[in-house]
């Protein structure tokens, strides 16, 4: 610790840098904390209040010295910074290299612990800060993937059963290989399914939104299952299970060839693979291959969304031929809600009869309460005596977004209110919610930044109409809104009311998408009463309970199977 103040203090000549430490001990080196300029030093803090801290640095480091006692420990500090996607700084010992991920992502070492190798390690992130924060992804799959206790939990189970059965225990590097399968339920060893691969023809640099998709594969890898999601784009920070196919002349037909082309390592396999409204013609390949000589591979059609209603129509005969295209060729039907499949019934004038619902959903790590983050509130040019109202998504006309910026506007006048909207779409909106001195915009930010945002919120907002493709949606802004236990104005409507607890005090309801009805419904929930702040602690147990991304995997894997 001693060398780290010391390296801090070196590079204080040439950079802005704080060093901020938590923890208790030894007096003379916490008041050595204390006494650098702009240091923090904090007393211990509760173990869930660490992310908090975490969220606020630019780097992690541990700088323990290649010594005996720490060479044989299992460096818990370290894997808490990469399961919080933070660049590390690291001796370069055993406990640390066997813990950091092999081919150094993320990772900045120094061979001596010394001020000047200390130093050296932390310059080399500040000079690239971007690319480091890059790996971020990365840095937390790798974390999640070997160090999470529902991964440590599975291979003891699986060393247990060893013992349990009497046989003889094999020598460690033999049992080692064998507690390190992925764990498999009764059902998959039963039927065997090699993969589930998702199949989207979508450039990810230009859509933010493949939520569901990401966290039903990380999932089915949470039940032991290889996952894939496939699209195209140049993003870093994908997870490791996304597959960016990406060719010379990114066009859609080109793309669609490619992919084509790279499920044909499917062809053997027990995959089930997994299509939507845009990538259906992509299963082409596989289906002339199953024709001819047979497979155990099945295909699945997908529906997240019904197109919205243009003048010419073309979206919606887009969309029918490719409803009669899977009604005709593909194996099982997927649907995100009951009211999307009777739509779907509907333009074919036929019934999808095997199939199962996949609603949206949440992955609990990422979408939680967090502390009000009063450091985010002063970066966006807010003090503390704001209300915030919030909202994220996709900004269009048919949203409600217009009618929940005059809605500010009107609550402006007899409160201190401020809108925040993180999320991308039509440039007019946008451009309205810049010049607006009650509101501030913000582009898209990763998906696991979200809660950061959703936790300045006094207030969060779904405005969406009563039309027929939002009625019949899955409400995902709804569910998150809920996961991070924050009071929600909403409209009231199917796809809201069958998602949210109905007697709730966080909840209100406007009837009417217009700036009056919302903003009356806003104005409740700004008071922040007890029995507000209670309820919306409860929402996220009426969320965790219906709609995380695991329950849901189980079910659908269930259904894979009988397919």
């Amino acid at each position: 610790m001693k060398e780290l103040v010391e390296g801090v203090e070196l590079l204080k000549k040439k950079y802005r840098v704080k060093l901020f430490v938590i923890g208790g001990g030894e007096s003379e080196i916490i008041e050595m904390i204390k006494n650098g300029k702009g240091n923090i030093f904090m007393d211990p803090v509760a173990h869930d209040e660490i992310p908090k801290y975490i969220s606020l640095a630019d780097a992690c480091a541990s700088p323990l010295p290649d010594i005996l006692w720490w060479r044989v420990a299992s460096s818990l500090k370290v894997m808490e910074y990469m399961a919080c996607g933070k660049p590390l700084i690291l001796s370069r010992m055993k406990a640390h290299t066997d813990v950091a991920p092999e081919n150094g992502d993320g990772v900045s070492y120094f061979d001596e612990v010394t001020p000047e190798s200390i130093a050296n390690a932390i310059e080399k992130i500040i000079q690239r800060k971007d690319e480091w924060h890059s790996k971020r992804d990365s840095i937390v799959n790798h974390a999640k993937s070997k160090f999470s206790y529902r991964v440590l939990a599975s291979e003891l189970i699986a060393f247990y059963r060893i013992v349990f059965s009497g046989k003889k225990i094999p020598c460690l590097e033999s049992s080692y290989s064998l507690v390190k399968e992925k764990p498999q339920n009764k059902a998959l060893s039963k039927n065997k399914i090699s993969s589930i691969v998702y199949v989207r023809v979508q450039d990810i640099d230009k859509k933010f939104y493949l939520t569901s998709q990401r966290e039903l594969i990380r999932s089915f890898n949470n039940l032991g299952i290889d996952g894939e999601l496939i699209a195209y784009g140049k993003r870093a920070d994908e997870p490791e299970f996304v597959k960016l196919l990406n060719f010379k002349y990114n066009k859609p037909i080109f793309i669609k060839l490619k992919i084509m082309f790279h499920l044909l390592r499917y062809a053997k396999s027990r995959a089930v693979i997994i299509f939507g409204k845009l990538s259906y013609l992509t299963s082409i390949l596989l289906l002339i291959i199953r024709a001819i000589f047979g497979g155990s591979y099945r295909l699945v059609f997908d529906v997240r969304s019904i197109p919205v209603e243009v003048k010419k129509k073309s979206n919606i005969m887009k969309f029918k031929n490719s409803l009669h295209f899977a009604y005709r060729f593909f194996d099982g039907y997927t649907f995100i809600t009951e009211g999307t499949k009777k739509v779907c019934d509907l333009y074919i004038r036929k019934r999808f009869k095997n199939f199962e619902l996949f609603p949206s959903g949440f992955n609990e790590e990422i979408m939680k309460p967090l502390e009000d983050n009063r450091l985010l509130k002063k970066t966006l040019g807010m003090d503390n005596s704001v209300k915030i109202i919030f909202y994220h998504g996709s900004i269009s006309k048919r949203r409600g977004v217009i009618e929940l910026i005059e809605a500010v506007k009107i609550l402006n006048a007899t409160r201190n209110v401020m809108l925040v909207v993180v999320g991308d779409g039509d440039a007019e909106i946008i451009e309205e919610i810049k010049k607006n001195d009650s509101a501030v915009y913000l582009p898209p930010v990763n998906h696991t930044e979200v809660p950061r945002y959703i936790s300045i919120a006094d207030v969060c907002v779904s405005p969406l109409p009563d039309i027929l493709w939002w009625r019949i949606s899955s409400s995902l802004k709804v569910m998150e809104y809920m996961a991070c236990g924050k009071p929600i104005a909403l409209s009231r409507m199917k796809a809201h009311t069958d998602v949210v607890p109905l007697n709730s005090a966080a909840i209100s309801f406007f009837d009417s998408v217009d700036p009056v009805s919302i903003a009356n419904a806003i104005e409740p929930l700004l008071a922040g009463t007890e029995s507000i702040a209670h309820d919306a602690k409860k929402l996220r147990e009426h969320a965790i309970e219906k709609y995380t991304y695991d329950s849901i995997a189980k079910k659908v894997l269930e259904y894979y199977e009988k397919l």
